[in-house]
Formats: structure tokens, sequence, C-alpha cells
């Protein structure tokens, strides 16, 4: 399934189009919506995707995904009203504001829909030193979660799969050049399984909304399958935020992110390889493509790419550890 979450409440990467007036009517129809004045779709597809409704001039985000989703999606919506609870701000601005809903057949999920500004464009050192605050702020609660159990066995079941596809991979003759240098290195898995805890497990640029100069995250889907070392998301975050651009760039905003990161969080984080943990990580996502048998070349070359970028970015990396450590 893919993450309907991401990048969903983000005006910015969404070219929303106006639905026709028989689908409007049928989407009002089939969920029992009254007044619904607009509705606006990603997907003109199928019924299934997110929408914009413009009800009574208030802004609802809607998503709707097929009913086998339910528990996923309910656990999901347990766990972000904890966190709403402990002071985090999530995909709602208040804890009546998100419903789980289904009908007819159709899982739906209605909140508030959250205007973003991108964070381009405000004070990036501000914006980096609260984001590190905000993401040990959310490891310190999942940290603590009650209902961690699930999440944990979940973890090692999926990265059993993982590792018995990689042996699988190594033997496979029909990968293209960049594969067979990527399968052929010596990874190790568990290191993202240290010092394990909950983590969200999809902290992109897509999973962070900046709205009335809050942090919001959202999309905590992947939290099923991400027991893991707090080290492989913070990495994550840093690459996902500061290598898209110079390394110059990188160094300065990293440093940043990390020290408030690790000033903030309740328990300490040993010196660690920028470098390693997100070659891993690109690694595991290829691998998850493959174990979901999803052949999608453009998400490969991504994550392919990224994997050799990590080595060349090496050395800015260890000048970020050691400011941090040194």
């Amino acid at each position: 399934m893919n993450n309907i979450f991401n990048a969903s409440l983000i005006k910015k990467h969404i070219k929303w189009k106006k639905v026709v007036e028989s689908k409007k009517n049928f989407i009002a129809k089939t969920l029992n919506l009254n007044k619904v004045n607009k509705i606006y779709s990603y997907n003109d597809k199928s019924i299934f995707g997110f929408y914009l409704l413009f009800i009574n001039k208030k802004k609802i985000f809607l998503k709707i995904i097929d009913k086998k989703f339910f528990e996923n999606q309910h656990n999901c919506l347990i766990l972000e009203k904890w966190l709403f609870k402990k002071g985090l701000n999530v995909s709602f601005t208040n804890i009546r504001d998100k419903k789980l809903k289904i009908h007819n057949g159709y899982l739906c999920v209605y909140t508030n829909y959250l205007e973003d500004k991108n964070y381009k464009y405000i004070n990036e050192k501000l914006f980096f030193a609260k984001l590190g605050r905000e993401v040990a702020k959310l490891h310190n609660n999942l940290r603590i979660y009650t209902k961690e159990k699930k999440y944990k066995k979940n973890t090692i079941n999926f990265y059993s799969k993982l590792k018995k596809k990689f042996l699988q991979i190594k033997k496979d003759v029909n990968l293209n050049d960049k594969q067979k240098k990527i399968f052929k290195e010596d990874i190790n898995f568990d290191k993202l399984m240290n010092n394990p805890q909950l983590t969200h497990g999809d902290l992109n640029i897509g999973n962070i909304i900046i709205n009335k100069n809050k942090i919001h995250f959202i999309d905590f889907e992947l939290c099923f399958i991400s027991y893991l070392n707090p080290i492989s998301e913070i990495v994550y975050v840093i690459e996902r935020f500061t290598t898209y651009r110079s390394k110059k760039k990188t160094l300065e905003m990293s440093k940043i992110f990390l020290k408030n990161y690790i000033k903030n969080v309740d328990f300490k984080i040993e010196k660690f390889d920028i470098s390693e943990y997100l070659k891993i990580l690109n690694l595991r996502a290829l691998l998850i493509l493959k174990v979901k048998k999803i052949t999608n070349r453009r998400e490969e070359m991504k994550f392919e790419n990224l994997f050799f970028k990590s080595e060349r970015y090496k050395n800015t990396y260890s000048k970020i550890i050691n400011y941090i450590y040194d």
C-alpha cells in the first residue's frame, strides 16, 4: 500500500484537481457527508486516495483506503492521540479532530487540513535547532510508549525477511552494475536493532509540517516495522533534509540539528558513523522494494544514488560527528 499520508497534507507537494460533479456526489453520498461545497482530489483514477474538502468554508483533509487496513490505521490513531496528550504536535490540532470511520466498505480518515509553510523559506538555523529538539521529544515519548511489544515483534519478523532476501539477492546475477556493488558489501543489519525503541520510521520532508511556527509529525504507519535504534532515524533526517544540497550546507545544518537532538534526548547516544548507517538504510529500502515485489526503477535509482552519495559525503559526516563528540 502506498503511504497515503506521505506528503498528503502538504499543499506545495500536491496538485489538487477539482473532482467532477458526479464523483463529488458519489463521495458525498457513499461517505454520508453533508453540506460539501467542493471536493479536490490528488488521484483521479479511483475512489482511493486523498482529498481536500470544503464544508461550510472549513477545509477538511480526507483519505480513503481499503477497510482491510483498519487495524493498522486504528493503532496509528491510538498512538497519535497518546503523543498529542504528551504535548507532541501530530496530524491534528485538537484531540477530537481526527476521526476514523468505515463507510460502505471504505476506510476513511478525517482531519482538519493543515496549511504548510515550506521550511526552506524560514530561518534555517532556527528550523534545524527546533527540529533537533522536537525529534528528541518525539523519541523520548516513543521510548516509553506502553504498547511497544507489537511493534517490536513486527520489526523482528520483518527484518528476518529482509536478511533472507539479502542473502538471496547476493547470488542474483541479473542485478544492474550499481546494485551488484551495493549488494556485494558486507552490511550489518543488526546495527539497526541495537538499543532499539519505537521510532517514527519515515521522517522525510513530506512527513514534517511547519504550521503556525510549530513542527507537526504525520504518517506514523511505518512505526509497525520501526522498533529500531534511534540513530537510524536521526541519520535518516540528516539525509532527507540536508544531503540534497551542498556539503557545506549539510555540515552546517546537520551540526545544529544533532547538537540540539543530543542535548534534549533522555538517553545516551554513543558516537556513530553516519555514512555507515545511511548505507544500511538505503540497502534496506532496496530490499523492501524487492520483498514487496515493487518494480519501480525510479525508486530503485533514488536509493542506489543515495547509497553512493553517503560514501561521497563520508568526510563531511565525520566532521559533523567529531564536532558533536570531541
